[in-house]
């Protein structure tokens, strides 16, 4: 099912390379793939498109932390607080400051 949906997602960007949501869909299902760099590289190309677009914001910051990457993390999650933080309720700031958190733990 995974793959089917994979697959609709690449299409959709193929048909329209301006989808902005088709590039965050597609990102979640490499991600679930398990190949980090082609959803970081989705995100990025979808908040290119639209920099308005906090879900993408924030599942890059978890991917770039997946992987490691945690100035690339703490600098994603930082913009996302920026822009977010005041909407979120209390239980997602919570997570977003403990996230945030462990960005700046020395491993």
């Amino acid at each position: 099912m995974l793959k089917k949906a994979f697959q609709s997602f690449q299409a959709a960007v193929k048909l329209d390379p301006e989808y902005d949501l088709a590039y965050v869909f597609l990102g979640k299902a490499f991600k679930l793939l398990g190949d980090s760099d082609a959803a970081i590289a989705s995100f990025k190309k979808a908040l290119e498109l639209n920099d308005k677009l906090g879900e993408a914001l924030y599942i890059l910051g978890l991917t770039y932390l997946d992987k490691g990457e945690k100035k690339e993390a703490l600098n994603t999650f930082s913009l996302y607080k920026q822009k977010y933080y005041d909407s979120l309720p209390g239980n997602l700031k919570q997570r977003l400051d403990a996230l945030i958190r462990s960005c700046r733990e020395k491993p």
